[in-house]
């Protein structure tokens, strides 16, 4: 899923663009069966009378999510225990936008079917983004996210900007936010050192095996790829001129008119943030832990 798991905003935008499909006119026909039909939301109380709130999370998206566990897995754990019910796991595919992932797992359903969740996790805390999805609301964000340049010190030992990728290379998720800003990026002059990889994990794979010096996402991927053998590798921030967004905070999404689940969880996370929970789940999984 790339950058499109991320909840970053930019990302998603311009994977919607770079992988826009024509949808199927039987598809778009059960999609108009539907439209009018936005789905049922449990209150709180409901919630708490079933003893399970139902959360969307992203399928396969480490450190976030990867076989069950992962990041989110245990922050929407923990936040059900704050509200004294178990946790039912709703593992969603990232569609062409977050604005679809919120229309398929929280406010609408999906046309196939399946349903909607209470919450969804990782979705992008941003003015703009949350002002066009008003069918949902978005609140607590719990992480900032960044894109970063994990590079090896022995080859480039200090990274002003990102200049130096006109002679050496650097591996990249394909079809990223990423991707598009180095193809890009300084007139196209980098475009010939950028190396495609179908995920970051790949990517790192072959940063520590000498095909590229470099490589390029956002910083918990990274972290989650590098894994504990960091010696001789660093992360860093670097200049990015004409990328309008380089990070993003994480929040949560309830249906819009869902105010009291919103509150409760609203509560359960700053009391998580507060008494560092949300850190340690970071820790936890190998990931440095930026407050929002």
């Amino acid at each position: 899923m790339g950058d499109a798991h991320l909840a970053q905003l930019d990302s998603y935008e311009i994977k919607a663009h770079l992988l826009a499909k024509a949808v199927p006119q039987v598809f778009a026909a059960l999609w108009l069966l539907t439209a009018v039909c936005p789905a049922f939301a449990y209150t709180l109380a409901e919630i708490q009378n079933k003893g399970q709130i139902r959360v969307a999370v992203y399928k396969a998206f480490p450190p976030f999510s990867d076989n069950g566990k992962g990041i989110d897995v245990d922050l929407a754990a923990a936040l059900a225990e704050k509200l004294k019910v178990k946790p039912s796991m709703m593992w969603i595919e990232a569609d062409e936008s977050v604005d679809d992932d919120l229309r398929n797992a929280v406010w609408k359903g999906h046309y196939l079917g399946g349903g909607t969740a209470d919450v969804m996790m990782h979705v992008p805390a941003d003015p703009e983004f949350m002002k066009r999805n008003d069918e949902v609301k978005i609140f607590s964000p719990y992480y900032a996210e960044q894109i970063e340049v994990l590079r090896s010190v022995k080859s480039i030992p200090t990274l002003p900007n990102l200049e130096v990728f006109a002679r050496e290379k650097i591996g990249v998720e394909l079809e990223t936010v990423s991707d598009l800003y180095l193809l890009s990026a300084f007139s196209g002059r980098l475009r010939s050192n950028v190396v495609h990889f179908r995920s970051p994990a790949l990517a790192v794979k072959a940063l520590r095996d000498g095909e590229v010096v470099a490589v390029m996402a956002p910083r918990s991927e990274l972290e989650a790829s590098l894994g504990p053998a960091k010696v001789g590798y660093t992360v860093s921030q670097v200049p990015m001129p004409g990328l309008a967004i380089q990070g993003w905070k994480l929040g949560l999404a309830v249906k819009d008119d869902n105010t009291e689940l919103a509150a409760a969880l609203e509560k359960g996370m700053r009391q998580m943030l507060a008494d560092g929970t949300v850190e340690r789940i970071f820790k936890k999984h190998g990931i440095g832990y930026r407050a929002p």
